[in-house]
């Protein structure tokens, strides 16, 4: 079993430097779990405390049934792959990749099978007299893999192993880090800054920030029922529009007016819907909007500012009374818009999300369970 369990789990610099704060985690056997968030949130402290190679202030780390805060990293039966690859620019792909086994002095021949195969899984069969400098990005990536697979570890940690590539590399490296994963059946801790990736390759992500777990769920979960303000700004490309605004009955004011709530919504309320105005941060996806010719109760009308053509989509940025700055909408690239057009925009009611003016949690249930930090006196104080 290669389950992770990390019990208020700790990191601290000094009194006023804790970055990563009492952290509760369980991280499944076979699981593909990406940590993300902004620079700093502490993703990549916890994994490196993981791995041993930084110290855990307080708290447990179990890996399987045994809890290994005292184990140097080499004992702990993991593999690390790193973002700058740390290949031995001296030695060959065959000897990199067999490198760790020489050091536990693993027989020649069964080295020989494990590099073999893993250059075979890894398509680099025909780069091992290769010196790491002759390869390109990826295939150096692949090697920094191949590495770590042939230590049959319990636990694979990935740091940021694609930020140096390009956009279209990391695309393909994408998709081969997840068949491996599939084809090895083994537990990945894979750390990034980048959204697109924890969306694409986690089973869950865990979003965090400032050393806090935001929360961890499946994708979707996570892009349709945030459980924070952060979390609902943070993921999603172009971001969520969140702003502070009147919630009164079932309506939210949006541009000065009043739009209803859709039943989806108003069921999932956790709090008493009033006809007393109550001030809370709303939040919409630019996909919520739809562009429409004529004004209705569920429409506002706003004035065109920018337009972004993505090609399948058009983004268009709209000033609101209630947010300074402007609001995007996402409507079909066949659209004419251009910037000056006065626009009619009508909102998808069942897409709104609603979130507490003062702990910035949401106040909507979600439909499925799901697993996060609380951090209510944290926020208010």
């Amino acid at each position: 079993m290669a389950e992770v369990k990390l019990r208020q789990v700790t990191k601290r610099y000094d009194e006023d430097t804790v970055a990563v704060k009492p952290l509760d985690l369980d991280i499944k056997d076979k699981e593909f779990i990406v940590f993300v968030g902004p620079s700093g949130c502490g993703k990549s402290t916890t994994l490196r405390m993981i791995a041993g190679l930084e110290r855990i202030s307080d708290g447990g780390l179990y890996i399987g049934r045994d809890i290994v805060n005292h184990l140097a990293p080499k004992d702990r039966d993991i593999a690390m792959v790193f973002q700058n690859y740390a290949l031995y620019p001296n030695m060959t792909i065959y000897d990199n990749i067999g490198f760790s086994l020489k050091m536990k002095k693993i027989k020649k021949s069964e080295r020989d099978e494990r590099v073999r195969e893993a250059a075979g899984i890894l398509g680099l069969s025909d780069f091992l007299d290769r010196k790491p400098a002759s390869l390109s990005g990826g295939q150096r990536q692949r090697v920094a893999l191949g590495r770590a697979m042939v230590r049959n570890p319990k636990v694979f940690l990935l740091d940021e192993p694609l930020s140096n590539l390009d956009a279209k590399l990391r695309v393909a490296m994408r998709a081969e880090i997840v068949k491996l994963h599939r084809k090895l059946e083994t537990t990945f801790v894979y750390v990034t800054h980048d959204q697109t990736e924890a969306m694409t390759m986690g089973d869950r992500i865990a979003v965090l920030n400032d050393g806090y777990l935001e929360q961890i769920d499946t994708p979707f979960n996570v892009y349709e029922y945030p459980e924070t303000k952060f979390v609902a700004e943070f993921i999603g490309s172009p971001q969520m529009n969140v702003f502070e605004t009147e919630l009164r009955g079932n309506t939210i004011k949006l541009n000065n007016k009043s739009t209803r709530l859709g039943n989806g919504v108003t069921s999932r309320l956790g709090l008493q819907l009033s006809e007393q105005a109550q001030t809370v941060y709303a939040g919409i996806r630019p996909e919520a909007f739809q562009l429409v010719d004529e004004a209705d109760a569920d429409t506002i009308s706003v004035v065109v500012e920018n337009v972004e053509n993505m090609g399948r989509d058009t983004y268009i940025s709209v000033s609101i009374a209630e947010r300074e700055i402007p609001l995007i909408a996402r409507i079909p690239s066949e659209s004419t818009v251009m910037i000056g057009d006065t626009v009619q925009l009508k909102v998808d009611g069942n897409k709104w999300h609603v979130f507490d003016r003062q702990t910035e949690r949401s106040l909507l249930r979600s439909p499925f369970k799901a697993f996060s930090q609380r951090r209510e006196e944290s926020l208010i104080s």
